[in-house]
């Protein structure tokens, strides 16, 4: 499945709050996932210095990604394809 990375400007947002984001996130892609529709999301890293958040999914395409944070009521700024290297 293609890797793509979602941006979020999340200013003001505190840590409870993230921890909530993060969970409906992960929630509405198992939920998918679990109807036929493989939304497989890995990771999410915080840049507090720039309220900027970067959530990394794997998904056939944008659009089950999309569906994912609208239905989770999940603010992003954009959803952008990405390679991954892992070592």
């Amino acid at each position: 499945m293609p890797t793509y990375i979602v941006e979020r400007h999340l200013q003001g947002i505190t840590v409870r709050q993230l921890a909530a984001l993060h969970r409906r996130v992960r929630e509405r892609s198992a939920e998918l996932t679990a109807q036929g529709r493989p939304v497989h999301y890995s990771q999410c890293l915080f840049v507090s210095s720039e309220s900027r958040c970067l959530c990394v999914f794997d998904a056939a395409d944008a659009s089950l990604i999309r569906e994912v944070n609208d239905e989770a009521q999940v603010p992003y700024s954009r959803i952008l394809p990405a390679l991954e290297f892992k070592q």
